[in-house]
């Protein structure tokens, strides 16, 4: 979390068919893929790519998801939380070692190059801690275990055009409290975020179990 978003799934059966706004979900899995995307894809998903791409225009809660645009031209996962605010991942902000970046433009709902809503973005914030769990090795850049936890960052926004949709409530309430809604969900989450193979489209994995 957060490049891409997690929420708990109250009515797992109901919740797929509301969340593509009406529309069947549709595979995201790619028949024609090299061998070499094949094999980093079971890697990376335990085997199974089941994906599905969330139907435009995006119907709430997939509808506060968006694209964050830095100043460097890097993208990542946001997602609306109040009406001007959004909460990211920090790493967005520290791709390269030698060059400082910012937020740009954060576009809500955006599917292909079109978005609900865009915002620019007028500051963002993180846990100083996170910047010194960092190690940077060639074009790659690694978060250590101690700087995992403060992998956030928030965004102060304000909406230049489009229609703003309603905000993704955060959870208000204590851990014990948290952990009865997961339980509550049956242990069930949904997960929605741009992918970087699929970075111009929302995808999501859907009844996901939480197991830890």
């Amino acid at each position: 979390l957060l490049a891409a978003v997690l929420f708990a799934v109250h009515s797992p059966r109901a919740l797929p068919a509301a969340g593509m706004n009406g529309r069947q979900a549709e595979l995201i899995a790619d028949p024609e893929l090299d061998a070499e995307t094949v094999r980093q894809h079971q890697a990376l998903f335990f085997g199974v790519d089941d994906r599905v791409k969330v139907a435009a225009p995006y119907a709430a809660p997939f509808a506060a998801i968006g694209q964050l645009m830095t100043q460097n031209d890097y993208t990542c996962t946001a997602t609306l939380v109040a009406p001007d605010l959004a909460v990211t991942a920090a790493h967005c902000f520290m791709m390269e070692a030698r060059r400082p970046d910012a937020g740009k433009w954060f576009m809500a709902g955006f599917h292909r190059g079109e978005y609900q809503a865009k915002y620019q973005v007028l500051s963002q914030v993180f846990h100083p801690e996170f910047k010194r769990g960092l190690q940077y090795k060639g074009d790659d850049v690694y978060i250590l275990p101690q700087a995992a936890e403060h992998d956030i960052a928030w965004l102060k926004l304000k909406l230049v055009d489009g229609v703003a949709p309603q905000p993704m409530p955060l959870f208000q309430g204590t851990r014990d409290q948290l952990d009865t809604e997961f339980k509550s969900a049956k242990m069930l989450l949904n997960q929605g975020g741009y992918a970087e193979d699929h970075d111009t489209i929302l995808t999501a994995h859907l009844a996901c179990e939480l197991t830890k």
